[in-house]
């Protein structure tokens, strides 16, 4: 498994370099492809780049999520059960 971290300037090619390595992996694996970002508009920035460069379809196995919908679905929703909280909604 490799993961990517990419830090670099506004302008300087990181959604089409992300979106190109994901297209490329998506055609070499079944195995899912999760594409995060900090905010609604870099999910927005990705999946129009991502269907720009793939013929206007994402793939099922590329997931784009923001940081907080995938810590809230990947890591607290699946475990919320096991809390003992003393109020439960």
């Amino acid at each position: 498994m490799n993961n990517d971290v990419i830090f670099a300037a506004a302008g300087s090619g990181k959604t089409y370099g992300i979106c190109s390595k994901a297209i490329r992996l998506a055609t070499q694996t079944k195995k899912t492809i999760l594409l995060v970002t900090y905010t609604n508009e870099g999910v927005h920035s990705l999946e129009t780049e991502y269907k720009k460069q793939n013929l206007g379809v994402i793939d099922s196995n590329v997931k784009i999520a923001t940081w907080y919908s995938f810590v809230l679905s990947d890591f607290i929703k699946p475990y919320q059960c096991l809390l003992n909280l003393k109020y439960k909604y």
